[in-house]
């Protein structure tokens, strides 16, 4: 398997965690929507921490202005990979197949990387708010 191909499957597993609990736990009209909303923000937050801890954005490259258009951009991205021609449903049957302890450690693992990834956005930010 070459690496691109292992980033998506990752992605899409926690693409596929995350609207199965939005299937639960929200409106399921528009679940898939809010899964796609819900990723764009986690991966917002782990490229904001990424750009505050290398100290990116000293070189100007990133500021306050570029953020709205890095969300943007991943909000596009999350639409063209997850909404587009419905493939939010090949994701979903595909990984419903997986046994149940697999679907277990998946979802443990999607989880602690949701809460490490709001947990260290949240850190990073007050941490170096003084700096940024």
């Amino acid at each position: 398997m070459t690496n691109t191909k292992a980033m998506i499957n990752i992605y899409n597993v926690i693409f596929f965690k995350l609207y199965k609990t939005s299937l639960k736990t929200a409106n399921k009209d528009i679940a898939e929507w809010t899964t796609m909303i819900a990723m764009s923000i986690l991966i917002f937050f782990n490229i904001t921490s990424v750009i505050v801890l290398t100290k990116i954005y000293k070189t100007g490259i990133f500021n306050v202005h570029s953020m709205p258009i890095i969300m943007i951009v991943l909000l596009i991205i999350n639409y063209l990979l997850f909404i587009r021609d419905k493939k939010y449903l090949k994701i979903a049957k595909e990984y419903s197949k997986i046994s149940e302890l697999k679907n277990k450690i998946l979802g443990y693992i999607v989880l602690f990387y949701v809460i490490g990834s709001i947990w260290l956005f949240f850190h990073i930010i007050e941490t170096y708010k003084p700096y940024i």
